[in-house]
C-alpha cells in the first residue's frame, strides 16, 4: 500500500508538493505496487522496520529497479510489541494508553532514525518511507515531517488518522500471535489510527523536546535541512 504524504497546507502559504513523499506499508506490498514504485521514478526507499521484520521483497526490489534502499530499523511498534500490548490491556481505554506509550518509545528511542529518515529526503525526492504497517513508525515519521514544513498540527494529525491501511485491513498482520485464542475486541483499538494518539505524540514532543524542530535538530538533522525541505518540497 502506498499513500501520498504531500497536498497538506503550511502555514503562510503553499502546500506540500504530491507526488514526491510517500508512505508504506512495507508488509501489505503486492506486485501491482511495484510496479507503481516504478512509475514513480523514487530516489530513495527509506525501511523503519526492525531487524526481525521480513524485508527481502522491497530490498530485492531496490537492488533490480536502482533504487537506493535505507535501513533505518525502529525496534518498537512491531506485531509483537503490539500482541504483548493487547494482552497486558484490560479494555479499549487501557489499549489507547498502551499505544501513546509505544509512539513516546519510538520518539525518545529512535530519533536519530527518525532524524537520519528526513535527512534522506532532503538529499533528494521522489522518496518513499514506511514501516510494516504503513501506520505507527511511518505516522511519525510522516508528522515529523509535515511538521518541519509548516503544516498545521490539525491538518497533520488528520492526515495520520486518514492514510493508514484500514483495521480490517492490518488484523491480518497480527493474526499469527492470537492463534490460540479470538483476538479481544480492544485490538482494534491498537491496529486504529485515532486523532487523539498522534495529538498525545505531539504533545510529548513539546513538552520533551521544545517541539519538532528541536527534537529533531537535537537527534543529528543537519541545521540546514528544515530550510532546504521547505524550499524543495512546499510549493505556491
Amino acid at each position: 500500500m502506498i499513500v501520498d504524504a504531500g497536498g497538506l497546507a503550511v502555514e503562510g502559504g503553499g502546500r506540500i508538493c504530491r507526488g514526491r513523499l510517500f508512505r508504506v506499508s512495507g508488509a501489505l506490498v503486492v506486485p501491482d505496487d511495484l510496479r507503481r514504485f516504478e512509475r514513480l521514478g523514487l530516489r530513495a526507499l527509506i525501511d523503519l522496520r526492525g531487524r526481525s521484520e521480513e524485508r527481502a521483497l522491497l530490498e530485492q526490489w531496490t537492488a533490480r529497479a536502482g533504487v537506493r534502499y535505507v535501513w533505518l530499523p525502529i525496534e518498537v511498534a512491531r506485531g509483537s510489541d503490539l500482541a504483548r500490548a493487547v494482552a497486558e490491556a484490560h479494555d479499549a481505554d487501557h489499549a489507547a494508553d498502551a499505544l501513546a506509550v509505544l509512539y513516546r518509545e519510538i520518539l525518545d528511542g529512535h530519533g536519530r532514525e527518525l532524524a537520519g529518515a528526513i535527512s534522506v529526503i532532503a538529499q533528494g525526492t521522489p522518496v518513499a518511507f514506511g514501516c510494516a504497517a504503513g501506520k505507527d513508525r511511518t505516522g511519525l515519521a510522516a508528522a515529523l515531517l509535515q511538521l518541519l514544513l509548516g503544516a498545521a498540527e490539525d491538518e497533520v494529525v488528520s492526515s495520520y488518522a486518514s492514510a493508514p491501511p484500514t483495521v480490517e485491513v492490518l488484523r491480518g498482520l497480527v493474526a499469527d500471535y492470537f492463534t490460540a485464542q479470538a483476538a479481544p475486541p480492544h485490538l482494534d483499538v491498537l491496529l486504529g489510527a485515532e486523532e487523539e494518539t498522534m495529538r498525545r505524540a505531539l504533545d510529548h514532543i513539546q513538552s520533551r523536546y521544545s517541539g519538532v524542530e528541536a527534537y529533531l535538530l537535537a537527534n543529528g538533522l543537519p541545521s540546514d535541512v528544515p530550510r532546504l525541505l521547505r524550499q524543495e518540497l512546499v510549493e505556491d
